[in-house]
């Protein structure tokens, strides 16, 4: 198999063929499996918008990696298929505590752990130090979901050092492209032991999971405050009637924890790396936070006049999105935009990168770092989609952008 991971380099390829080529709807068949990657606004909104009638999100049908997928993070509610109940249940139980109203509660917890981050910089790397700042905003991160989401901490900023449970992690997310490009058959015999390990981080990472539920049902609320992780438990969903299973509740803590530091770390580490390559714009920042804030400390009401914070983060996640590409499968024969014929089942991957990339509809400076270009929006509804929207858009939005504005104005500030 590619040393290389193929998801991405195939990724590159569409984004060339889109971009460089002015292909921007086209099918393509790798290793036996057939997809059509879109780079049409128009048609983008046409897929994402007609889930789950017309297109669903289902990973099964994902050409290298959708069986490892599973195994390793089972049907939380990123994985999860649209049509099926292990979404819908925990999608209706959880979707008020991601609402802009539930997050405003939690501010302050994620303003307390941008301050633990400050400290942990200036013990561990001090003034004029350096340092890989994506570690730390990884911990950061993974703090911040633990805490504001689970109740619970894992201490990582105690030390310099990586915590177990993103090391395993980083194991299971670096092992499935790998993986998925050799037949499930063979996999045993031709890569038997990065399989092994695998399996091993996979446990790990679930383990790790299973004890936060156990001693949150032993302990309950420390401070009597119902978080994600006492909804999950305990609240019933309005339309049927039912509670979530022990395993969507594992599927979902674990994917509260890989989603909610992964992404949020990589913006962040992204727009830091932008503002130092653009001194103009970072001093620009710096002085709108300064004058917004004060000598005081953060509140919920500063954040709506961040403007040029807002734009900063808006063109950190044009330029480099969480993901190259949003994956749907149709549900029927069907015609696409009018003129392409779609066979029932057929993967559609919306190409993310072309999207956020194209001098069409951002200019010829469509490449650049240039937070003012959203003085004046966004050129079309879907040619900025790096949470998805739809029935199937982030549930976490309101939740990263709230934690990456709340740390950004901290680390500035």
């Amino acid at each position: 198999y590619c040393k290389e991971n193929l998801n991405l380099a195939m990724g590159r390829w569409a984004v060339d063929v889109a971009l460089n080529q002015g292909m921007k709807t086209f099918a393509a068949s790798l290793m036996g499996y057939d997809f059509v990657w879109v780079a049409d606004p128009d048609m983008a909104e046409e897929i994402m918008q007609g889930d789950p009638h017309r297109y669903t999100k289902d990973f099964s049908k994902l050409p290298l990696g959708g069986d490892l997928l599973h195994v390793a993070f089972g049907d939380g509610l990123f994985f999860a298929p649209t049509d099926d109940e292990t979404w819908q249940i925990p999608h209706r139980i959880l979707k008020t505590p991601f609402s802009v109203r539930g997050i405003r509660t939690i501010m302050p917890m994620m303003r307390e752990q941008a301050d633990m981050l400050i400290a942990a910089l200036k013990r561990d790397v001090g003034h004029g130090g350096s340092t890989y700042i994506d570690a730390w905003v990884t911990k950061m991160a993974f703090e911040t979901i633990a805490v504001c989401g689970l109740g619970t901490s894992f201490g990582c900023f105690e030390d310099d050092q990586t915590h177990p449970f993103i090391n395993s992690l980083n194991e299971v997310i670096g092992s499935i492209d790998p993986l998925g490009q050799c037949p499930p058959m063979l996999r045993p015999i031709l890569c038997r032991q990065m399989m092994k390990k695998f399996i091993s981080s996979s446990k790990s990472v679930r383990d790790v999971c299973c004890d936060v539920i156990r001693k949150r049902r032993a302990a309950g609320a420390a401070d009597g405050r119902k978080d994600l992780l006492d909804m999950m438990l305990n609240d019933v969903d309005a339309k049927t009637g039912r509670c979530m299973t022990e395993d969507m509740i594992v599927d979902n803590v674990l994917t509260f924890l890989f989603a909610g530091q992964d992404s949020t770390a990589a913006a962040m580490a992204s727009c830091l790396c932008f503002l130092c390559s653009y001194p103009d714009c970072k001093d620009r920042l710096i002085q709108e936070i300064d004058a917004v804030v004060g000598k005081g400390q953060l509140e919920w009401d500063h954040l709506g006049r961040l403007q040029y914070l807002d734009w900063c983060l808006k063109e950190t996640l044009r330029l480099a999105p969480p993901a190259i590409g949003i994956m749907r499968s149709s549900t029927q024969e069907q015609m696409l935009g009018g003129r392409w014929r779609m066979p029932s089942q057929m993967p559609v991957i919306i190409n993310i990168m072309a999207l956020h990339y194209s001098k069409e509809l951002w200019g010829e400076d469509a490449a650049q770092f240039r937070p003012e270009r959203w003085e004046q929006g966004q050129p079309h509804k879907f040619a900025y989609v790096p949470f998805a929207t739809g029935p199937r858009q982030c549930i976490g939005r309101e939740f990263t952008l709230v934690e990456q504005k709340v740390t950004m104005a901290a680390l500035l500030h």
